[in-house]
């Protein structure tokens, strides 16, 4: 099971963001800080998801959000987190905010 494409598949759905990716000019990283499996089989991981939506811009157009999920073994998110802890001052899209 590939922990980063689950995740990544699942802040696209949640934001909206990056899913195309606009070519040439909108750039994403995921950084998994931390990645544990819990008794039961699940994996408990927390990240960092970078989002830019102009990466050739002068000005700061970036969305930074973190978070952390609970996965079991098939590849089920039981449980997600997700914060948007810095906005910069030139983006164009709103800031995420979390829908639970």
């Amino acid at each position: 099971m590939q922990v980063s494409k689950i995740v990544l598949e699942y802040i696209h759905s949640e934001t909206g963001w990056g899913n195309p990716l606009l070519p040439l000019c909108e750039s994403e990283d995921l950084f998994l800080d931390d990645a544990e499996t819990i008794s039961d089989g699940t994996i408990r991981v927390t990240f960092r998801y970078h989002f830019n939506k102009d990466g050739f811009s002068q000005y700061d157009k970036i969305h930074i959000l973190e978070g952390s999920a609970v996965i079991d073994a098939s590849g089920t998110i039981l449980d997600f987190t997700l914060e948007e802890t810095y906005t910069g001052p030139a983006t164009t899209n709103d800031p995420y905010i979390s829908k639970s």
